[in-house]
């Protein structure tokens, strides 16, 4: 996540050397090693990047706790909440769903070299070069790169587990096991369940109801639970301004220098008999359209989108030097597209530790007010059931979905208008020099600030008691 160049290692090193006396799954498996010891002793045991896991090991936490409804009107809990909420049952403590949730966005990247590898080896029987060369394509799409170095590794788990996994098996005819792990890994979030859409629409078209019949199957209760989600939230037609913003979030990532020649290669590879992948990223791309009404749903769709490029080009090879271009024009995005890449730092060792040692002087039953973004990990840090204890973020806007997302700012009006009972602390952290917040966040530490003269310190000068 902070240097994403090193998930590259892997497939370039196999390009340089003899497959047939160093196999590459084994090589992959020791250089991800060599990765891992690397990346840990970069960052400890701290998630370095991102809002989202705070907000994940929150969801977990909650649900261990009996206070999350499972078919809640939202995409989560899914499969992992679920794995970290029994993690957190068994050790009462966040630390090791944090250092979990690092180790899954590590494993999801090694995973998605391994599988687009095995998917492109197949397609390119005599072309082992090829097949790496196009897994290098997939693997350098700012698609993974940036989703990774925000903390948003739930649609990954389509994107480089599902997704391969389902092609592969889909080429050895086994459509079942294919659409179980694609219904499986596409049921864990909305985006997933949109990435998945394109494979399921050509296995409609060609007849593959094993491939639907085990995509059900694998979704089981989560499919459902992302259904009635959907409905509960009322999911609309997107503004007619979509395609228009999915173009701007296209060439805002410097994708007008690569796109054209690929798509050239996609269009190339479209013939009779052609596997799955060629089609996938047309697909995606067309329906993205229809849902990118907003910018910020165009920049998450437009990033997947250009992942699936290098994935329907790399389908789409016929022989071994058109691949090198594939490779070549996406390791030249990567140049342009690798320093845009923001890395959010939201918790590190210091910052953990003044969490930790503060949540022991707030009294039980107290509330704790934090910023979103600026103190998003006070969020699990100082939720602590067995006191009830529990923090509330202040949004600038508020999710009117989700009720929890108003309590905060409901709490920061009562105690200006002087109203609130009960012991509430305010978690008072300057925004980090260099980090990324957006406006209206920033509007509201002013604000949050000019209540500390009300407020007596009681930890480390950033915790406050108020009323």
């Amino acid at each position: 996540r902070q240097y994403p160049l090193y998930f590259l290692a892997p497939p370039l090193l196999a390009l340089l050397l003899d497959r047939r006396r160093l196999p590459y799954l084994p090589l992959l498996i020791a250089a991800s090693a060599v990765l891992w010891v690397a990346y840990r002793a970069q960052l400890g045991d701290v998630v370095p990047s991102g809002d989202d896991p705070a907000i994940h090991i929150y969801i977990a936490m909650k649900f261990a706790a009996g206070e999350t409804p499972y078919f809640w009107h939202s995409q989560y809990p899914n499969a992992v909440h679920l794995l970290m909420a029994l993690m957190y049952s068994v050790a009462k403590s966040p630390l090791p769903l944090i250092l979990f949730f690092k180790l899954l966005a590590f494993l999801l990247v090694v995973a998605g070299l391994a599988l687009y590898f095995l998917y492109f080896r197949l397609l390119h029987r005599n072309g082992g070069a090829a097949a790496l060369a196009a897994t290098v394509a997939v693997a350098a799409w700012v698609g993974v790169l940036y989703t990774l170095a925000d903390g948003g590794v739930m649609e990954l788990l389509y994107l480089l587990v599902g997704l391969p996994a389902s092609l592969y098996l889909a080429e050895r005819r086994r459509h079942l096991a294919a659409g179980a792990v694609a219904g499986f890994t596409a049921s864990q979030s909305y985006l997933g369940l949109f990435h998945s859409i394109p494979v399921s629409l050509l296995s409609l078209v060609k007849g593959r109801w094993g491939y639907l019949a085990g995509y059900v199957a694998g979704g089981n209760v989560f499919l459902f639970k992302l259904l009635n989600g959907l409905l509960a939230e009322g999911w609309g037609a997107a503004a007619s301004h979509s395609y228009s913003a999915l173009f701007y979030a296209l060439s805002s990532y410097h994708a007008v220098l690569v796109a054209p020649l690929l798509s050239a290669v996609v269009v190339y590879g479209m013939r009779r008999g052609a596997p799955a992948g060629v089609y996938v990223w047309p697909l995606h791309f067309l329906l993205s359209g229809l849902l990118a009404g907003t910018p910020e749903a165009a920049a998450r769709l437009a990033r997947a989108d250009l992942m699936l490029l290098g994935l329907s080009a790399g389908s789409s090879l016929r022989g071994g030097w058109l691949a090198y271009v594939v490779s070549s024009a996406a390791l030249l995005y990567m140049i342009f597209a690798v320093w845009q890449i923001p890395i959010i730092h939201r918790l590190d060792a210091p910052r953990l530790d003044l969490y930790l040692s503060a949540l022991g002087v707030v009294e039980d039953g107290a509330t704790v007010l934090a910023l979103s973004q600026v103190s998003t990990w006070a969020l699990p840090l100082f939720f602590d059931p067995s006191r009830g204890v529990r923090a509330y973020l202040i949004y600038p806007e508020p999710d009117l979905k989700n009720p929890e997302t108003q309590i905060g700012l409901q709490i920061l009006d009562a105690l200006e208008r002087g109203e609130q009972t009960g012991a509430v602390y305010i978690l008072a952290e300057a925004p980090r020099p260099g980090g990324q917040y957006s406006g209206d966040v920033l509007r509201l530490v002013p604000r949050l600030q000019s209540l500390l003269s009300q407020c007596v310190p009681v930890y480390g000068g950033v915790l406050f008691r108020c009323g």
